[in-house]
């Protein structure tokens, strides 16, 4: 926890990090009443527990990051998203404080909408916001949230002086694997679809998303060519950021070479 803050708001923080996370993990099991006392204890500490006014936004930030998953795991998504987008005007406030950490809890929240969007059945929703995610990450001057509202798309910057690269890459390799599950899952249901909505992505620089993108378009409307093309392109570039897009892609021409 940042060194900003005195030895007992650094340990509430924690608390309220740790609660908030379990809150959700019972969420994810279908635990609704212990998510809900995880949740109620954390209120506790950010009302009454004393924090500094500079501490109580991030509180805030942790708290209803969690909180607003949970409420999409209850099936409330618009509250969730509400949540969400609160946590985000938190993350703002403690990045211009000198927070500037928060950024990748933004990068995170981020992610959890992809879920949302994914729990109430738009998967193509959920790939955009997911290809935006990856390309900003590898390419920081073109920010994610296309097609979403302004609460999404307002304050992102280039990371690279202010975020350790390592936390980038383990961000990366996160929303990838959720990229390529919700592809698959898209694509058992409907893959013409599924290439409507892959096709909804664009950007201005080639990246790992975009290369994958292009590969997986290719690969679903059965064109050979644009797809070793597009192979090549990825395998060339090598499992970075990370690697589950790369490894999705020699996944997909084994099983071609195979079937």
């Amino acid at each position: 926890m940042s060194e900003a803050f005195d030895a007992s708001d650094r340990a509430k923080l924690t608390d309220i990090q740790i609660l908030a996370d379990e809150g959700l993990s019972r969420a994810e099991e279908g635990r609704a009443d212990a998510a809900a006392s995880r949740f109620l204890a954390a209120n506790r500490i950010v009302e009454l527990g004393g924090l500094a006014s500079d501490a109580r936004p991030l509180a805030e930030a942790i708290l209803w990051a969690r909180e607003g998953g949970s409420e999409a795991c209850a099936g409330r998504f618009e509250w969730g998203v509400e949540m969400l987008e609160t946590a985000i005007d938190r993350d703002l406030l403690c990045e211009h404080a000198g927070l500037e950490i928060m950024l990748i809890h933004r990068v995170r929240i981020a992610a959890e909408r992809m879920r949302i969007e994914r729990r109430r059945g738009r998967l193509g929703d959920a790939l955009l916001l997911g290809a935006g995610l990856l390309h900003y990450l590898e390419r920081p001057t073109e920010p994610p949230g296309a097609g979403l509202g302004p609460a999404w798309r307002i304050g992102w910057r280039d990371h690279r002086a202010v975020i350790d690269p390592a936390l980038v890459s383990e961000a990366h390799r996160q929303i990838a694997e959720q990229q390529a599950n919700f592809l698959a899952e898209f694509e058992a249901r409907d893959a013409a679809a599924a290439v409507l909505q892959l096709r909804r992505f664009s950007s201005a620089q080639p990246s790992q998303a975009e290369r994958w993108t292009r590969f997986q378009i290719a690969r679903l409307e059965g064109d050979d060519e644009r797809m070793n093309e597009a192979t090549r392109a990825v395998m060339a570039a090598g499992p970075h950021p990370s690697a589950p897009l790369w490894r999705s892609v020699a996944a997909g021409v084994l099983a071609g070479s195979t079937g």
